[in-house]
């Protein structure tokens, strides 16, 4: 009975993750610069980074980049590689340095999720013949630009989540705990 639960557990949240990924593509993507900057599927598994263990949100990306790669018209394999291993960096930033999960813990991982993503996206771009215009990406107006939008899409996202979700739960813990 377990394993079958599991089993449907596993299936359901890759379906509603793949969906999320779907979603991305198809209705985030196509729409004015500002929005088309969001990007939703980093920032659902940064949240779920922190509220599910290694072993659940680690394949979760890993079904996310796959949708993300097979429905983009650049490598296969960019995102596949750049979304789990930005979630694997921010896992260990999450257990090494940042131990409780406070507001600033949130936004701690809502601004270097976005930053680890697209350095690590633009750099598998640049290894990859052919997948960069000559240049380096660093020098580059328009990858700050984007990177600010979606670093704050990523920021004012997490702040919603968290106010929801701190008004839901009492798993999340003020920075300076009361003493009593």
């Amino acid at each position: 009975m377990t394993i079958k639960k599991s089993w449907f557990k596993w299936l359901f949240l890759a379906l509603i993750f793949s969906l999320i990924a779907l979603f991305q593509i198809s209705f985030i993507s196509p729409l004015p610069y500002a929005i088309s900057a969001l990007n939703l599927p980093l920032i659902v598994l940064i949240f779920c980074l922190l509220f599910m263990p290694p072993s659940a949100f680690l394949p979760l990306s890993i079904v996310m980049g796959f949708w993300l790669d097979i429905l983009n018209f650049e490598f296969f394999g960019l995102h596949l590689i750049s979304l789990p291993l930005t979630i694997f960096l921010l896992y260990l930033l999450l257990t090494n340095v940042v131990t409780n999960y406070s507001l600033y813990s949130f936004l701690l991982l809502a601004i270097l999720g976005p930053i680890f993503y697209n350095f690590i996206l633009y750099t598998l771009l640049l290894i990859i013949p052919g997948g960069l215009a000559p240049g380096f990406f660093l020098g580059s107006a328009p990858f700050w630009q984007h990177l600010g939008i979606q670093i704050l899409w990523s920021a004012g996202l997490m702040l919603l989540f968290f106010s929801l979700f701190n008004n839901l739960s009492k798993r999340l813990q003020p920075v300076f705990l009361e003493k009593k």
